[in-house]
């Protein structure tokens, strides 16, 4: 038996095994296609903002306005959105002790593997290193396209090393997925993932002028023509998501209130980094526009996905469906508890948000030893600039439990870093 058709077969008896006496599943129709656009670095403000033409037409689908990633940078937080687990339990991050990235384990559930394995046509198209060959992040899509940055094989990324200008924009990327569908018939239901990278630059040759708020401009329009392409392509009949990795700095951010000791770009779990845009464009799929408020988190969209197509994750997964909310259904988003962290690049942080408070924790990357807490008052100070001084209520214990394991975990392997690449990354922003 091929190792494919194998990965299949064992998958889908996991899922009859984890379904238990519950009903048969509904048959998966082609009217379930589903567009995941990720572009990489944009806060949801930015998205407000600047993105003003798919801003419009998200108020005629479903915005979710409180949404977090579990990470504040790429490799975790994609990992978790794909698997719906926690960077914990995954392993794709880091060990800031060591200072050292981490490949994930092979055997980590994602998300296109088990639509592949339900009859899903799986398409991948990724301008991010952290999602290249290196790792098996591509392994299950029947087609997976990343020649728009360079490629190292088994080697960890080195990020400013895989720029190609001329190929790494949204253009060619849009190119790349018309061509490819062009090709294809629609007797399936269709999977596509798209990863730009436009908004976290580098900039060098890029078809705008130099700069975040050009960049979330430019792939305003760039995101508007692939969704053009797609409700054609599926006569409507199509969930079309865009979503963020993680957010960025911007202006004073590092710098406010308590100081840029703790407050980093990119690898602090401050909302600058982690509150990103959650948006379903309006398709036959959605009944009615919908903003939804209440904390969620990227680890709920894997629940969510197999709930649109009728199934469960075919094991236990800290997330929730948040079909219930995109239905207009009532919903306990308020009470959420939504955990972030990042354990990379000398960086170890976490933090939890319940109703309108977030608690954060600082730890030494050497000893692992607790460093500082900070307490923030999210609706009157949403840029967490000033520490409360009072105790948190409950929020100790609940960010020690979120911080745990919850069940299934892999275990990852590391690399150290070279001084070579440290200097690197920190041009990049990820260390100081």
């Amino acid at each position: 038996m091929k190792r494919r058709e194998f990965l299949k077969r064992s998958a889908t008896l996991a899922m009859i095994g984890a379904a238990g006496c519950a009903p048969t599943p509904r048959p998966i129709s082609g009217s379930d296609n589903i567009v995941f656009v990720v572009v990489d670095q944009l806060r949801k403000d930015s998205l407000d903002l600047w993105a003003r033409k798919l801003s419009r037409l998200s108020h005629k689908g479903v915005r979710f306005e409180d949404m977090r990633s579990t990470a504040p940078w790429t490799y975790p937080s994609v990992l978790s959105l794909m698997s719906g687990l926690y960077p914990q339990q995954h392993g794709a991050d880091g060990l800031a002790q060591q200072m050292s990235l981490t490949t994930f384990n092979p055997k980590v559930p994602l998300l296109h593997r088990l639509l592949g394995d339900v009859g899903y046509r799986t398409a991948g198209f990724v301008t991010n290193p952290f999602l290249q060959t290196w790792n098996s992040f591509h392994v299950g899509f029947d087609h997976f396209d990343a020649h728009f940055v360079k490629n190292t094989g088994d080697a960890r990324p080195k990020p400013w090393e895989f720029a190609i200008p001329d190929e790494m924009f949204a253009p060619s990327v849009n190119a790349s997925i018309q061509e490819h569908y062009g090709a294809l018939g629609a007797s399936e239901p269709e999977f596509t993932y798209v990863h730009y990278i436009d908004v976290h630059g580098p900039w060098k040759g890029a078809p705008f002028k130099p700069g975040y708020e050009s960049s979330v401009r430019f792939i305003d329009s760039q995101i508007l023509e692939l969704y053009e392409f797609f409700m054609k392509r599926y006569d409507g009949n199509v969930w079309f998501v865009v979503t963020s990795d993680h957010g960025r700095s911007i202006a004073d951010d590092t710098t406010v209130g308590y100081g840029n000791a703790w407050r980093k770009r990119k690898m602090s779990c401050h909302d600058f980094n982690t509150r990103i845009p959650f948006l379903i464009l309006p398709s036959r799929k959605i009944d009615a526009p919908r903003s939804i408020s209440g904390a969620c988190s990227n680890v709920d969209v894997a629940a969510t996905i197999a709930d649109i197509i009728g199934r469960t994750l075919p094991y236990e997964s800290p997330g929730a469906t948040l079909l219930p909310a995109i239905r207009g259904l009532e919903t306990s988003l308020e009470n959420r508890l939504v955990y972030s962290k990042v354990s990379a690049f000398g960086n170890s942080s976490d933090s939890v948000v319940m109703g309108d408070r977030k608690l954060m924790r600082f730890f030494d990357r050497r000893t692992n030893k607790l460093r500082a807490t900070r307490l923030f008052d999210l609706s009157g100070d949403p840029r967490e600039t000033e520490s409360l001084t009072r105790k948190p209520k409950g929020l100790k214990e609940a960010l020690v439990r979120m911080a745990g394991t919850h069940g299934l975990t892999f275990a990852p392997t590391a690399a150290a870093l070279s001084e070579s690449t440290e200097e690197n990354l920190k041009s990049l922003g990820y260390l100081r």
